[in-house]
């Protein structure tokens, strides 16, 4: 560095050679010079101001040409800076000004290796983050064989150096460098699409430019040849994509090769360039799909029979407002998922997602509350079971019930929404499975099937209990000790049904298996809750049976009315006969 008058320059001395002991510097001019090292700048206190700071005063300190040691110093600290820039600042907009700040400042640093005096020259640098190359030919007919492989580990670049040698009197320079840890600044997700789909990052980040070069217009294209470093799906779709101030743009490039393991893309001029691959996010097995969606259905039927039964036939109504509502919700809940099912990739407005959303949340969460208000109830009735008197008053009024099984659910709905606006939505899958997000599911799920086993297992000790008992003095339930058996053998399979149906099939959406095995069967029990829901609450009711028999046979008269009035009219007639 050369002092001048007030501060320290580096405009008449520059670095020719050094080594681990010595430095050499040529100088222009006599005067005071000093050798000065440069070094991570936020190596004692790292924050994200140091880290920006450092890459805005670049640009007004470094000269137009510098020796290829102290760009390879220079691209070593922000290469670092970068690893340590994506650990500690999560904020995507600040990661965003900062990858594209770095790519600018990488570009005008590599630009500095081209040199006024140099008529040919080929450089390459290769850092833990960053492999760079430059080739510079000036003044000289280049000809094919003349112009290197531009190649890293996991890019190459084929360019017509040629034909841009000739737009520009025989003189040409190219830079190339290919980015490892970047694509964790610059994300896939930063690539907008018109449909709602999954993108990942298939290859490193890629740069070039044609440094110091009058006339940049390109005859051919420029082919580049990207290694995949993700697995591809063969139902993924493969985007060549060019970044622009703060996003990556399908433009300026397209794919014209691929296979398993490479992608080449020919590109109209020179960027930073990525290849991008998007999936359907909710994509799964289609036949597996259709047997889900079909058994849904079948719940469904299930579902609205007995919501018919229990309208039409009310022994309690307290009880069929639980059962009633239970079933409703549950419809509601399946119905959407069947929608869901069919038409989520024809619904792109986020806020009709968002409604969707939220009202399934709402009736899973109301089927969940409803579960555990059949339980009370239940309980209360077997623990009347074994007192001298029942006492009605610890049963609350159905209203009631209908007011805590909407708004409890409200109310965590409500709740929820304020403390994440946008947490529960998710822009491909309509539901969001960020770990911070998700106990707002899973939390009310864990709490019902806790409750729900404790409140079985009440049930099932209570008849036990009961059973044991020598002596029955409940006035109510006066009745033979065959017929009592027969009840309580009944309340306690209806127990234990219930809670394997409604309850504690939902551990196996909490137990990772291979291939989802577990979750299909989940998927598949959740579908029949209806049918067997009508299978113990309707087919296994004595009562209800016979009030099916008498539909079925007035359904049958009312089909047959000739036949029925033939035999009315025949016997008299056969009597005479007699």
């Amino acid at each position: 560095m050369y002092w001048n008058k007030s501060i320290w320059e580096s405009d008449y001395c520059k670095v020719t050679e050094t080594n681990s002991s010595h430095t050499v510097c040529s100088c222009n001019q006599l005067g005071t010079i000093m050798l000065i090292m440069q070094i991570d700048p936020c190596i004692d206190y790292f924050t994200g101001p140091c880290a920006k700071s450092f890459l805005f005063q670049i640009p007004a300190n470094i000269p137009e040409e510098l020796p290829e040691k102290i760009v390879k110093n220079y691209l070593s600290i922000m290469m670092n800076l970068t690893t340590r820039v994506v650990v500690n600042f999560p904020d995507q907009k600040y990661l965003i000004s900062y990858g594209d700040y770095l790519l600018n400042i990488t570009a005008q640093l590599v630009s500095t290796l081209v040199r006024k005096g140099d008529t040919y020259s080929n450089i390459s640098l290769s850092l833990q983050n960053v492999d760079v190359q430059v080739f510079v030919v000036v003044g000289l007919n280049v000809s094919s064989s003349e112009i290197p492989q531009f190649s890293t580990r996991n890019i190459s670049m084929d360019i017509d150096l040629v034909g841009i040698s000739k737009n520009n009197n025989g003189s040409t320079a190219v830079a190339f460098m290919s980015y490892t840890n970047i694509t964790n600044i610059l994300q896939p997700t930063l690539f907008k699409t018109n449909t709602s789909t999954s993108k990942t990052m298939m290859s490193t980040v890629v740069s070039a430019l044609l440094p110091k070069t009058a006339n940049n217009r390109l005859n051919n294209p420029v082919n580049f040849t990207f290694k995949h470093i993700s697995d591809l799906d063969p139902e993924g779709i493969l985007s060549c994509v060019c970044w622009k101030n703060d996003a990556w743009f399908e433009e300026s490039c397209r794919i014209i090769q691929t296979n398993s393991s490479h992608t080449v893309c020919s590109c109209d001029r020179l960027a930073t360039f990525a290849l991008i691959m998007q999936t359907d996010p909710c994509r799964s097995d289609r036949p597996m799909n259709m047997l889900i969606a079909v058994a849904i259905i079948v719940g469904l039927v299930f579902l609205s029979l007995s919501i018919l039964t229990f309208s039409f036939y009310s022994r309690n109504p307290v009880t069929n407002a639980a059962l009633i509502n239970l079933c409703i919700n549950l419809l509601l809940f399946h119905l959407l998922s069947l929608i869901k099912t069919f038409f989520l990739a024809q619904i792109h407005a986020q806020p009709l997602r968002a409604v969707l959303a939220g009202v399934q949340w709402f009736f899973l969460m109301s089927v969940f509350v409803w579960m555990f208000i059949e339980a009370v109830l239940l309980y209360i009735f077997v623990k009347n079971l074994s007192e001298i008197r029942s006492n009605p008053a610890e049963v609350i009024s159905w209203r009631w019930l209908i007011v805590i099984g909407y708004l409890v659910p409200l109310v965590v709905l409500c709740m929820s929404s304020v403390r994440y606006p946008k947490g529960y939505l998710d822009e491909e899958c309509w539901v969001n499975e960020d770990k911070s997000v998700i106990f707002i599911f899973a939390g009310p799920v864990l709490f019902t099937v806790t409750v729900n086993l404790i409140a079985y297992l009440l049930i099932i000790i209570i008849i036990i209990v009961i059973f044991t008992l020598k002596n029955l003095k409940n006035e109510v339930l006066q009745m033979s000790n065959t017929s009592y058996r027969n009840l309580l053998m009944c309340l306690m399979f209806r127990s234990l049904t219930q809670f394997i149906v409604l309850v504690c099939y939902w551990i196996l959406l909490y137990i990772p298996s291979k291939d989802g095995v577990l979750y299909h069967a989940f998927q598949l029990l959740n579908s029949q809750q209806g049918m067997l829901i009508f299978l113990v609450h309707c087919l296994l009711n004595q009562e209800i049976r016979q009030k099916y028999r008498k539909v079925l046979c007035a359904f049958r008269l009312t089909n047959n009315p000739v036949t029925t009035s033939r035999s009315v009219r025949g016997q008299p007639g056969d009597s005479q006969n007699n």
